[in-house]
């Protein structure tokens, strides 16, 4: 499953000006389940002077829907410009889930008058989007079947594959299915695995058919519409099923959409 690279932003208010003065720093723990316990995975700067203090250090997590990500906070005095800690101010327990479930923004009480806000921020280029569109020529298929040809774009990892896309049913056989877009950070986590494009025919009461696949690569796509990104059609054992058949690119677009953090917070919001 892809993983999701996130940053986490601290804000401590109405700290006791006894202790702001001597210093403030937070400590970032994640639970480690193979160990059962909590390991430090970042400090923030220290912040003098200031009873409210944003962070200015930002701590780098990685989110995966399948996982919690567990994590502790504590927040400490510092003695002096020493940079030893002299007592907790106070400490939080939560998770990177719940965090994002509330809209990216949460808060909590570090001591009977301190509090902490956390927050998490998504770098934009979740929001990328490439925007692809396929047209098939001299699609047929044999056992005298009716055509009812589709699409699907997949991402070949190995032995894995990821489905991106499948488009509508097209009954001729030159079909020009909709564009789509699929987020490109998907594309560049699996950067070792290789896109192909199936065309299948869909059948009544029995399995759908191949009629052919082809190989491409975002890079080749990138170059857009024209000769370069016209594929024959092959079998799975590597044979062209027909001097005729193929598919074309006929739109690659870069732009940018709605991420599933975006989502999540507009239906906070609504």
């Amino acid at each position: 499953m892809a993983s999701f690279g996130l940053e986490l932003l601290l804000r401590v208010r109405n700290v006791a000006p006894s202790e702001a003065a001597s210093g403030v720093r937070a400590v970032i723990y994640r639970f480690q389940e193979s160990d059962n316990s909590y390991i430090e995975i970042a400090q923030t700067e220290t912040a003098f002077e200031q009873t409210n203090v944003t962070f200015q250090h930002r701590c780098p997590l990685t989110y995966r829907f399948d996982r919690l990500e567990r994590l502790k906070i504590s927040v400490y005095c510092v003695k002096d410009d020493s940079g030893i800690f002299s007592h907790r101010i106070g400490e939080i327990f939560t998770d990177v889930a719940s965090i994002i479930a509330k809209g990216g923004t949460l808060s909590f009480p570090l001591s009977p008058s301190a509090a902490i806000d956390l927050y998490i921020t998504v770098p934009g280029f979740y929001s990328h989007y490439v925007k692809l569109k396929f047209c098939g020529n001299h699609l047929q298929v044999s056992e005298h079947l009716p055509l009812a040809a589709y699409m699907i774009l997949v991402l070949r990892i190995e032995n894995r594959t990821i489905l991106l896309y499948k488009s509508e049913v097209i009954k001729e056989k030159n079909p020009k299915w909709k564009e789509f877009s699929v987020p490109l950070y998907v594309i560049q986590f699996f950067q070792q695995g290789a896109l192909q494009i199936h065309c299948y025919n869909q059948n009544v009461n029995a399995a759908d058919t191949l009629i052919g696949f082809c190989s491409t690569s975002m890079a080749q796509l990138e170059r857009g519409v024209g000769a370069l990104n016209s594929y024959m059609l092959m079998n799975f054992e590597g044979k062209r099923v027909h001097e005729r058949m193929s598919v074309d690119l006929e739109l690659m677009e870069l732009t940018q959409g709605e991420t599933f953090f975006n989502t999540v917070k507009e239906g906070l919001v609504s």
